[in-house]
């Protein structure tokens, strides 16, 4: 590959840089913008969870994969109740604006991934590691609350 840019690779460059600085700028304008970015994260990880759950085999995977859940919820859990109490109004689901309803409904579906990842995780249910990550999961979840 030739070391040096062409005038259209560098005004293909300078025009992404530019559509990133201008991304906080437009971003302004939406009002729930830290909340879309929340439930798109969470439904991310959620999806993470679901899809490394599908892969385990033992009673170890369950653990890993259930601990290292719980890590990223309580990273987020701040995040959740300062955003919970910024924007009370949307505690009411009827009340949730059209332009989260999307984001909502992903959530939801990555959510009964991540539920059909625990009942696998519950035949090693009687395993130590995997009662230990289901009961710091259960604490992060009723601190959410």
């Amino acid at each position: 590959m030739n070391a040096k840019c062409s005038r259209l690779e560098k005004t293909i460059a300078a025009l992404i840089l530019a559509a990133l600085a201008l991304l906080p700028v437009c971003r302004k304008g939406d009002p729930y913008a830290e909340v879309r970015d929340l439930l798109t994260q969470s439904s991310a990880r959620l999806e993470m969870f679901a899809a490394r759950m599908e892969k385990v085999r033992d009673a170890a995977a369950a653990a890993e994969a259930m601990t290292a859940l719980t890590e990223a919820m309580l990273e987020t859990a701040p995040q959740i109740k300062a955003l919970g109490s910024k924007y009370p109004e949307l505690s009411n689901p009827a009340a949730l604006p059209e332009t989260l309803r999307p984001l909502l409904a992903g959530l939801d579906a990555a959510n009964a991934r991540m539920t059909a990842g625990m009942q696998k995780a519950m035949v090693w249910g009687d395993d130590p590691a995997v009662r230990t990550a289901k009961a710091g999961l259960a604490r992060v979840e009723a601190g959410l609350r």
